[in-house]
């Protein structure tokens, strides 16, 4: 019984390879060699860049700053702002601190008053998605 478990055990290793198998560095010699690239090449290869940040423009609106609690990562709530238009109704988003004439403020102390923000903000279409950079705030 043993001398066929040895039998079959050796006839599997012969037909496999693994008996006979060639040294690695004879299989170095067989190898591809890598081809060079050229730069253009490369170029074509990189993936696109994404798409680039929409610019800000000049504005100034009026409205009454809105306060509107979040739930943030593992369950602590966050507070966003947004400036509600009176005209059009539209809420659009404003960080919670920005810089103004190098004085830093921050938005919080401004919720639920009616202000004038004059800045930079983006836009999508023809309405104003968030404001950027606040140049005044009255």
């Amino acid at each position: 019984m043993l001398k066929r478990l040895m039998t079959l055990i050796l006839s599997g290793m012969i037909l496999s390879g693994v008996a006979f198998a060639e040294p690695e560095d004879a299989m170095q010699d067989e190898l591809p060699v890598a081809e060079t690239i050229d730069a253009g090449e490369v170029e074509a290869v990189k993936k696109p860049k994404a798409k680039p940040e929409a610019e800000a423009k000049a504005i100034t609106v009026t409205g009454k700053i809105v306060s509107k609690e979040v739930e943030g990562k593992e369950g602590k709530a966050n507070v966003r702002y947004f400036l509600a238009e009176d005209e059009s109704g539209n809420k659009i988003a404003l960080k919670n601190k920005y810089e103004v004439d190098g004085e830093k403020i921050d938005i919080s102390d401004y919720a639920d008053q009616e202000v004038t923000i004059s800045g930079k903000g983006v836009f999508k279409g023809e309405t104003v998605k968030k404001i950027v950079d606040i140049s005044s705030i009255e």
